[in-house]
């Protein structure tokens, strides 16, 4: 069951930053309001831990896998000594979860809505739209881009013989993490 209207993609119309940004900030103001109980951000750093544990990723070499725990490690600490303000979240507005239709840019898939910082939710955009948000704590960004790679390479750790796109994404958040070059 759905309670959405069915909207017709327009694949050939191109949003700009402007665009990206209004919509992402009409989305965490309709959030405001939100009363419900939402998780913490930081859940999805617990299940990369689960995830990279060795039965459940045994595609995993085990250098790759210790080099992963440690970013892990590394990234609990620094949420552990931050005290960022938290509010309602989209939590995963990564390309995937973007429709282009005729009448505008639309955000899709609200199942990782989550409380935590907005630079949790910029982090998943580009550095063009993050422009558009002065004020914003760029050095927190950074830790959350890392913190969402961290989580991505777990999650296509487990199986990234599912889809070749899996596997390169494994693949590249695992280069990206290490700072080699992607590409």
């Amino acid at each position: 069951m759905t309670l959405w209207q069915r909207l017709e993609p327009a694949p050939c119309v191109v949003f700009s930053a402007v665009e990206t940004a209004a919509t992402i900030k009409a989305v965490h103001d309709a959030l405001l309001d939100f009363d419900g109980d939402l998780p913490l951000f930081s859940l999805e750093l617990d299940d990369a831990n689960r995830l990279l544990e060795a039965d459940r990723s045994p595609g995993l070499r085990p250098a790759d896998r210790r080099f992963l725990v440690g970013v892990a490690a590394e990234l609990q600490a620094e949420l552990a000594a931050l005290s960022p303000a938290c509010r309602p979240l989209h939590g995963s507005p990564h390309d995937a979860n973007w429709l282009q239709t005729a009448d505008g840019l639309v955000l899709l898939d609200f199942e990782t809505a989550c409380m935590g910082p907005i630079e949790w939710d910029l982090a998943a955009l580009g550095d063009d739209v993050i422009a558009l948000f002065p004020g914003v704590d760029r050095g927190l960004i950074q830790t959350m881009r890392r913190l969402r790679s961290v989580c991505v390479a777990a999650k296509c750790w487990v199986a990234p013989e599912r889809a070749p796109e899996v596997r390169e994404a494994a693949h590249v958040h695992l280069r990206m993490l290490r700072g080699e070059p992607v590409d």
